[in-house]
């Protein structure tokens, strides 16, 4: 499986412009086994409000709520949101993309992704 990283926060507007386009990458690449994973770097007793704004921005793919800037570190995409790590199908960070995504470029990181070869 091909997993999109998305690190994003309800305070964040390029992080908000961006999820519609997840939700459509996560719609038209579902069959290829590719999952967008959006991260929201808030705290967990935010959850709600953060349900509610992923709701209303039609995310339709899972969100792990209460993420840190550290977890963002770890995927080696420093502090600034939004942050996209593209995970390859053998567990490996492929791609890594700062700041608000081109949709053009980030299927075209799919693809690749998408067929190499295990």
């Amino acid at each position: 499986q091909v997993v999109v990283v998305n690190f994003w926060a309800t305070f964040c507007p390029p992080c908000l412009r961006e999820m519609p386009m997840l939700a459509k990458l996560q719609r038209d690449y579902a069959a290829q086994h590719v999952l967008v994973l959006g991260v929201a770097v808030e705290p967990f007793e935010r959850r709600m409000f953060v349900r509610q704004l992923a709701q209303q921005k039609q995310a339709s793919f899972p969100i792990w709520i209460g993420a840190s800037t550290q977890h963002m570190e770890a995927f080696g995409l420093g502090t600034a949101l939004p942050g996209t790590a593209l995970v390859g199908r053998e567990g490996q960070i492929v791609a890594r993309l700062v700041g608000e995504l081109n949709e053009t470029q980030l299927r075209g990181l799919v693809d690749q992704a998408i067929a190499r070869k295990p």
